[in-house]
């Protein structure tokens, strides 16, 4: 018994003697697997699947953000930095939207997550574009949006044929339209676009399918 007392004495201490050596946490995250990147002018900003790192372009000096700074990321799927705002936006694969703030602190945003009234596994978010203001996000849905001056959730837009649900996997602007890349199944399938200042974007009816086949992706020169 006595024997007994003294190792668990033992252990004791050593465990002591070793958390006080080592209050501060290191993280050990991989970043060899990007899911998106977004480039302002003064940094550029990648994110794996549950960290993201910067790259000041004029001192070259790298930081990393990650749960040990209070990042608390579902599946990022999507990364954009708005210079507007000075804020970052961390999309999710259950869309769950994160927003970091210059002094490191966060905004859980569920409204896509929680409110959207689709199936669970189509609300993963795949892209964020800025225009006048408002955030354009992708998902596997369609487009919802997001009021950069009040940080709520506003419209959202459904555009697959007879309005049902369609995955958008990215957006751009350019000429007076928005255009959307789309995946369905074959038949549903392809870009599509519509007046940025069209009213009713909401209604499907107003996007016009220009392109068929399968698109990962979509950007404006």
């Amino acid at each position: 018994m006595l024997k007994r007392i003294v190792i668990l004495l033992v252990l004791f201490f050593a465990f002591i003697g070793y958390s006080q050596n080592n209050q501060k946490w290191q993280g050990y995250f991989s970043f060899n697997q990007i899911t998106d990147i977004s480039e302002t002018s003064q940094k550029i900003y990648a994110a794996s699947e549950n960290a993201f790192f910067s790259k000041d372009l004029n001192t070259n000096d790298l930081k990393t953000t990650t749960s040990i700074d209070g990042l608390k990321a579902e599946t990022i799927t999507a990364f954009y930095h708005s210079d507007s705002v000075n804020k970052s936006f961390v999309g999710n694969s259950n869309g769950l939207l994160l927003v970091v703030n210059p002094d490191g602190t966060y905004l859980y945003k569920t409204g896509i997550r929680d409110e959207v009234p689709v199936p669970g596994g189509i609300k993963q978010i795949n892209h964020f574009l800025e225009y006048n203001n408002k955030l354009y996000i992708s998902t596997n849905y369609g487009i919802t949006l997001f009021d950069l001056n009040t940080f709520e959730f506003g419209d959202t837009y459904y555009m697959g044929p007879a309005g049902n649900y369609i995955s958008v996997k990215q957006t751009c602007i350019t000429n007076g339209f928005i255009y959307a890349a789309t995946q369905g199944n074959t038949t549903e399938s392809g870009i599509r676009k519509v007046s940025i200042t069209n009213q009713f974007l909401n209604d499907y009816n107003q996007w016009i399918d220009i392109s068929g086949f399968y698109w990962e992706g979509i950007t404006g020169f």
